[in-house]
């Protein structure tokens, strides 16, 4: 999918196949997350080896051993036509700061009060 080899893969950093479109709060939101020891999942924009670029469903999840993040999983699969033309708008706004809202745990939510009440509510629904 992404046009590079295993071995052009190996050992290096996963930026390497970023795309400049993804907004940073993203990537600070899904390590945020990872950190504290919680999954994230979230459609991501990636560069092919030749420029062009491809949507994927990430689904990272941290490994922890002894009650410490020690590393990191992730599984991805292509993105649905659907969640890219959901994201894709959002991701340009919050690029160029003219968003109201913030990347929270993968999703896309609204900030402030309203949107704090929103995902108390949601939280409240799953228990």
């Amino acid at each position: 999918m992404s046009g590079y080899q295993l071995n052009e893969l190996l050992a290096q950093p996963h930026n390497l196949v970023r795309h400049p479109d993804m907004p940073k709060a993203a990537f600070a939101d899904m390590w945020y997350t990872l950190k504290q020891g919680e999954p994230w999942s979230g459609i991501v924009k990636n560069r092919r080896k030749n420029g062009d670029h491809y949507w994927v469903r990430a689904n990272a999840v941290p490994m922890i051993r002894e009650g410490r993040v020690t590393g990191y999983m992730s599984i991805r699969t292509r993105a649905t036509d659907d969640e890219i033309a959901a994201v894709e708008p959002l991701y340009q706004a919050l690029n160029e700061g003219r968003c109201s809202k913030r990347i929270h745990k993968g999703l896309v939510v609204r900030q402030g009060l309203l949107g704090q009440t929103a995902r108390y509510a949601c939280s409240l629904a799953s228990a």
